[in-house]
């Protein structure tokens, strides 16, 4: 496993991460978050990409509770 420490999180510096801590290492696939500077270079890495069941879990749980709140939805509104 490898860490890097790095100013900025963006697709060149996870590029250039993912390119040095994969050599001579098999390339099938590979997890992550829902970071938006990991598509990119995944995909140009030549990696299938799964995202995190977890993290998608989160965020839909997420979306479901802003969009609830935004619009005043309750049971009572609900009928329920």
């Amino acid at each position: 496993m490898d860490y890097k420490i790095v100013k900025e999180e963006n697709s060149e510096t996870v590029y250039d991460f993912l390119r040095k801590a994969t050599l001579n290492q098999p390339r099938k696939a590979i997890t992550t978050d829902l970071h938006f500077a990991y598509r990119k270079p995944i995909q140009d890495l030549g990696f299938k990409h799964q995202l995190c069941e977890f993290h998608t879990k989160q965020n839909i749980n997420k979306y479901l509770y802003n969009y609830v709140k935004d619009n005043n939805i309750t049971k009572k509104t609900q009928g329920i």
